[in-house]
């Protein structure tokens, strides 16, 4: 189901993707818990793995650990997860 948080805003980007760049990741962890899309794309087809990549591989690795383990990737993610 679509969600507020999933739709694309400012850029394209959706709120998760705000809140990776921001590194937030208390707003991270709620968005996630609130059922926020980790694989919403924004207008460049990016994710927020992708969007988590360009934070740094430390951030990206922080990022990935507050996704529900059953959380499906494409493939593309999960070549790179």
């Amino acid at each position: 189901a679509t969600t507020a948080s999933n739709i694309p805003a400012f850029r394209g980007r959706t709120v998760l993707m705000d809140a990776v760049i921001g590194k937030s990741l208390p707003l991270i962890r709620k968005l996630l818990e609130a059922g926020v899309d980790p694989l919403a794309r924004d207008g460049g087809g990016r994710t927020a793995f992708d969007t988590a990549d360009a934070q740094g591989k430390r951030f990206a690795a922080q990022f990935r650990k507050l996704v529900p383990d059953n959380r499906e990737l494409s493939p593309h993610d999960a070549a790179r997860a």
